[in-house]
């Protein structure tokens, strides 16, 4: 044996430690070989023929065979080659270092031997002699090789027709190997025309809400990225084909699908929170998607400005929302302030408006409130705002302290009537009939509320209601009687137009609400607001020529551009839009288009006039003003060509000896001309012929100078509001510069042509201008009634709508009628259903789909 302690020749007892370990490496290797070779290139072959896919060229069956052969293959050799596999021992390890070293006499061996008398002297040197030849013969030691036995083993070298046949099967796969074997051991899940897992499809339907799209899955999955779902989303799977009865398993919970007939299962449901879709059958995950819930976050409200008070009495709060799919609507609340203990008749206020505002950014509001009609005005209220989303998530405002406004009323009767009111308010019962006889002496003298029978009986009705039937709700009827009596007397009827108009809207936006509201209902409710509409708008263009020719603050948009935006054809269209998307069911756009709506009365109350913006204010006054340029311009113009016209009649009657006949006066007296600008006698040259006659147009150019000095002010104007001077400004002032020069060298019939062309572009800068301006102002209003000319999205104009002509009769862009829209909608609606009709045969579903692949 060999003694650790042996440190004389410790070097090489490391050594042949190190040859063992390679020399049982070597025999390791030699006995996987040997036992594991058939099996390993028994696999290859198959690998290689799920890659080329022979197997798949007979099918589900030939696939489903080829595997069966593979694991029966497996199984018999493993049983033949594996179970007789063993651990190398150590006397062969060392059997083998010997051999590979040529070493006699088995000196490894002897190493490991004992003495067996080891208390003789003789025996013990013997022992150590014997000991030292041994260790010295280990110096000679050669590390083993691998024995081959591969043609012993394999004569007809079959493993390395299969080693290119596997090389084969790598270069044509590509970086699909991976797949296809795997394709090759479910065979289940695989089909010949290598798609994945073919037969199984999701459709994830985000809430509609949202926004998103339906998002389709198709095949295995397997998506690196998770797909984002927002949560709420109902999932639907279609599986067909395979074999058992598949199941959907989203982390630890499995669903079987139902079966739906023949071989086709379902399954619909919400999606619950999870990592993955996994559809397994037999035990075997055939698809799987990873997703990712999106939550719904709840909005954000915030005051973006202080409240401000307008006019008439009316509240304007700046508000600013933010929601992740937008916001639906925006509730005021008004209360009593608690600080108040005794106050008059009066309810709190809870008003629900809808906003529509865009997914994931801040979206600015200014909701106006009027409501100095009620009896609590001038006292202290608070005022609270929350808002809400689509899914019930809500945010809020401290409450706001504030004093209600009252409106100040100028007419006496007006005024009368509100003070009975405020009184009435106080105290109900107990001042009835004693106000009841103050109201009634209005009546004897009806010129002062300018003989109006609406309002005679109106103030007849109430003292009647007041004398005979003293109550609390009596006099709440008759505090509202009185108030819309007050608003005829001081405004006609403007303000109870827009009430009425406002309550129109406020029972369209109930009604979107409404999910069992008939198309009658419908109809009727859009009837009412058709004709609150044209009350209004007819009242508001009476309104703003009132305040026109008083002069009172300007509104922001004038009679004649309220006429140029909202023609009555282009606000049909848009009302009859509404009511399509109202019976349609799509709430989303009909809330959309009533928000836009209340955006722009608000916009056009003449009550809340303000200031314009600095470069709607600079387009107006620039339109006003180039039509005034273009006007004196023309003006000049026709002044040039008369001159022109006189001084080719003077040259024509000039005699071959230089004398000219009398001046027509009718010539000058027709273009306005003086006997100042009277041309002199003509010049002869050295040869005795007359000269050109010459008119002088010195005062001409001082006038084109004139122009052209008020149209660079108004370059600049625009400069400064626009950030941009318009190009066809520019092109008019070049224009006007030559004019003058040429009339400063008292040549007209130059400077035509010029003036001429100055006109052109003056017009096509005015036109500029009303268009960015009729822009800007549908920009703050949030919609576009324009009845101008109409482009489709590639920017061609539009041949008409349905059989209304355009104003491009030739055009080939035609847009279908709301029938025609429904038809072609009722088709896509039916492709759909039909393509997702599994039960259907291939070729139909696949004609189904090519149709829908255009849209």
């Amino acid at each position: 044996m060999i003694d650790p302690l042996d440190f004389e020749n410790r070097h090489l007892i490391d050594k042949l430690g190190r040859k063992r370990k390679i020399a049982l490496l070597v025999l390791l290797f030699e006995q996987a070989s040997l036992h594991f070779w058939r099996l390993f290139f028994w696999a290859l072959l198959f690998c290689a023929l799920w890659m080329i896919q022979i197997p798949a060229f007979f099918g589900p069956p030939g696939a489903a065979i080829t595997l069966i052969i593979f694991l029966i293959g497996c199984i018999y050799l493993y049983k033949k080659d594996l179970r007789n596999f063993s651990w190398p021992p150590k006397k062969e390890i060392d059997r083998r270092l010997e051999k590979a070293s040529n070493l006699k006499h088995r000196p490894i061996s002897g190493l490991q031997d004992d003495l067996s008398n080891p208390a003789k002297f003789e025996t013990r040197t013997l022992w150590e002699d014997s000991k030292t030849h041994m260790l010295a013969a280990l110096t000679k030691l050669r590390s083993p090789l691998p024995k081959p036995f591969a043609a012993q083993k394999d004569p007809y070298a079959i493993r390395l027709g299969i080693i290119l046949l596997f090389i084969v099967g790598l270069s044509v796969s590509g970086p699909r190997w991976d797949e296809r074997i795997w394709n090759g051991l479910t065979p289940v899940s695989y089909s010949l025309d290598f798609k994945k897992a073919d037969g199984i499809s999701l459709w994830v339907t985000p809430p509609e809400y949202t926004g998103i799209s339906q998002i389709i899955l198709e095949g295995s999955g397997k998506n690196k990225d998770a797909i984002k779902i927002p949560t709420g989303s109902e999932v639907k799977i279609r599986v067909t084909g395979g074999l058992g009865h598949p199941s959907l398993k989203i982390g630890e919970k499995s669903t079987l699908l139902e079966h739906l007939g023949d071989d086709s299962y379902g399954l619909e449901m919400k999606v619950p929170d999870g990592t993955s879709f996994d559809i397994k059958q037999m035990y075997i995950t055939r698809s799987t998607w990873n997703y990712a819930l999106t939550p719904d976050t709840p909005p954000a409200l915030e005051a973006k400005d202080p409240h401000e008070i307008l006019q008439s009495g009316q509240i304007r709060f700046p508000l600013t929302v933010t929601d992740d799919y937008g916001v639906k609507d925006v509730t005021m609340t008004m209360k009593l302030d608690p600080v108040v203990t005794e106050a008059p008749i009066g309810e709190p206020i809870i008003e629900t408006r809808s906003v529509i505002s865009p997914p994931g950014a801040a979206f600015n509001i200014q909701p106006v409130y009027d409501l100095t009609a009620h009896s609590w005005a001038g006292l202290p209220v608070t005022i609270s705002f929350s808002i809400n989303d689509h899914i019930g998530q809500s945010a809020a405002l401290p409450a706001i302290k504030i004093t209600l406004p009252e409106r100040q009323f100028q007419h006496p009767v007006a005024k009368a009537l509100i003070d009975t009111r405020k009184k009435l308010a106080w105290e109900p019962i107990k001042t009835s009939r004693k106000l009841a006889r103050s109201t009634e002496q209005f009546l004897v003298h009806p010129s002062a509320f300018g003989n109006d029978l609406v309002v005679f009986l109106a103030i007849r009705a109430a003292s009647s209601r007041l004398f005979y039937s003293p109550s609390k709700e009596t006099a709440k009827a008759v505090i509202a009687l009185l108030w819309d009596t007050a608003l005829r007397i001081e405004d006609g009827n403007l303000t109870l137009a827009a009430r009425n108009l406002r309550d129109a809207q406020m029972a369209l936006e109930n009604a979107v609400k409404n999910p069992n509201i008939t198309d009658q209902e419908i109809g009727q409710l859009m009837n009412k607001l058709r004709s609150a509409m044209a009350e209004y708008m007819m009242e508001l263009q009476k309104e703003l020529q009132k305040r026109l020719a008083q002069g009172k603050n300007a509104p922001m948009i004038s009679p004649e551009m309220l006429s140029s935006m909202l023609d009555p054809e282009a606000l049909s269209s848009f009302l009859d839009q509404l009511e399509s998307q109202m019976m349609s069911g799509d709430k989303n756009a009909a809330q959309e288009m009533l928000s836009q709506l209340q955006r722009m009365m608000d916009m056009m109350d003449p009550s809340m006039a303000q200031p314009l913006p600095l470069d709607m204010e600079m387009m107006m006054e620039g339109v006003n003003e180039l039509q005034e340029l273009i006007e004196r311009q023309q003006e000049l113009l026709d002044q040039t060509k008369g001159q022109m016209e006189i001084t080719g009649v003077l040259q024509q009657k000039t005699r071959s000896y230089g004398e000219t006949l009398e001046p027509n006066m009718s010539l000058f007296d027709k273009w306005g001309l003086d006997m100042e600008d009277m041309p002199p006698p003509p010049s002869f040259d050295a040869q005795g012929k007359p000269k050109e006659i010459t008119i002088n147009t010195q005062a001409n150019k001082a006038e084109q100078e004139a122009l052209r000095f008020i149209l660079g002010q108004l370059m600049l104007e625009a400069g400064e509001a626009l950030e941009e001077i318009p190009e066809n400004m520019g092109l008019a002032e070049q224009e006007m510069r030559l004019s003058s020069d040429t009339l400063g060298e008292n040549k007209p019939g130059l400077s035509i042509p010029h003036q001429e062309k100055a006109i052109e572009h003056l017009k096509e800068s005015m036109e500029q201008l009303s268009q960015q301006l009729m822009a800007r102002i549908q920009q703050m209003t949030g919609m576009s009634m324009s009845g101008g000319m109409k482009m489709d999205p590639l920017g061609r104009p539009y041949g008409g709508d349905g059989e209304k002509p355009g104003m491009f009769p030739g055009s080939r862009v035609k847009i279908p009628n709301e029938a025609e829209r429904k038809r072609v909608e009722q088709i896509l609606n039916l492709l759909r259903r039909r393509s997702g009709e599994l039960d259907r045969p291939d070729y139909e579903l696949d004609y189904y789909r090519r149709l829908l692949r255009q849209f």
